[in-house]
């Protein structure tokens, strides 16, 4: 059996110096460590954004044999023009509709996402965005520190809605969503969901219900939006289906802004009809004065719905583990985006 310490010392001399891992972010020192100890030149920007400095970029890139992405970070033709070496891109988290996956994939470079540990502080923040309205925490929130209290019987503004015996239907039934279905029902809420693909498998092992979207978004108090972008969900949530709402439901959305259509939600929060928690738009950052900002019947959050430490330290480890995968062992990452493609690259890289 080969033992551990001589795989670093192979990799350490075989490697070194020759395998360079661009992260477009500041990442977890976890995942820094990692990578050094496998004998891997990290660099990395020391700000939330490197797609900000073109000078950094443009100088890091160059012999960039892997780079390291947020979902919030795009990757197109343009930066892969920069990064003539690179070999594999990885997007640390679930995120992926910013990538030129068929740009990417004619340039034979292997991409592939961390879903699975930022599936969970999400599915966390969709609970937490739901409680947080139906008990009213912000509304309480301020009045308290405005230095009031409620003397004798509260106002009827502070009377919540509990969670427990209300229905919930989760929109997209991938691991966010099976996640969220599974949290809504330990607090006892009665679970539907809508997929694009039924899961079977998965409605027996959670014991959820499946529904067609009409009649999901018309029966639900509380609707989760947690179905990955793609051409066929842009603007999925529409004028229309905001209508068949119930009056007073709540609507969370955790997946991407453009699922739902911005002016149609507006309207319908404006007019009172629904209510709403947010924690992505279709233009981030959202706008200075932006019409929902004005808004009392909608909570707002800056996209950080994944950003727990557990998950930036659970995804950093898989996306260094990943890249050492691939270069090391010659495995393609799990979580590939462009499976057949990656086969190819790594024979050609192997070369």
């Amino acid at each position: 059996m080969i033992s551990l310490a001589s795989i670093v010392c192979w990799v350490l001399n075989t490697y070194e110096g020759r395998v360079k891992v661009v992260f477009l972010f500041k990442p977890h020192r976890v995942a820094r460590e990692v990578l050094a100890n496998a004998g891997f030149t990290v660099k990395y920007y020391r700000g939330r954004d490197a797609l900000t400095d073109k000078e950094w970029v443009t100088n890091e890139l160059k012999d960039a044999e892997v780079v390291v992405i947020t979902p919030y970070q795009a990757f197109g033709k343009s930066l892969l023009a920069l990064a003539p070496e690179l070999k594999l891109l990885l997007v640390h988290g679930s995120g992926y509709d910013r990538l030129d996956l068929e740009a990417l994939s004619e340039r034979c470079v292997c991409v592939a996402n961390a879903p699975d540990y930022v599936a969970d502080a999400v599915a966390e923040h969709a609970l937490a965005l739901t409680l947080a309205t139906l008990r009213n925490v912000i509304t309480g929130d301020k009045h308290v520190r405005s230095g009031e209290w409620c003397e004798g019987a509260a106002p009827r503004k502070f009377l919540g809605l509990q969670l427990a015996g209300r229905k919930v239907g989760i929109v997209g039934l991938g691991r966010v969503g099976a996640r969220a279905a599974a949290l809504f029902k330990a607090v006892g809420a009665s679970v539907t969901y809508w997929s694009r693909r039924r899961k079977v498998e998965v409605e027996h092992a959670l014991g959820i219900r499946f529904e067609d979207l009409e009649e999901l978004l018309s029966t639900s108090d509380v609707v989760v939006i947690s179905v990955a972008l793609t051409p066929s969900t842009r603007n999925l949530i529409g004028r229309r289906e905001l209508s068949l709402m119930k009056e007073g439901a709540l609507l969370v959305n955790v997946a991407r802004g453009e699922v739902v259509n911005m002016d149609a939600l507006i309207d319908a929060l404006q007019e009172g009809r629904i209510k709403a928690a947010l924690d992505v738009f279709p233009e981030e950052p959202l706008p200075k004065g932006h019409p929902l900002t004005r808004l009392s019947n909608v909570i707002l959050t800056p996209h950080v719905a994944g950003y727990t430490l557990e998950s930036v330290i659970y995804t950093g480890r898989y996306v260094a583990e990943a890249i050492i995968g691939y270069f090391i062992k010659r495995r393609i990452p799990p979580t590939a985006l462009n499976a057949e493609t990656c086969v190819e690259c790594l024979k050609k890289h192997s070369r």
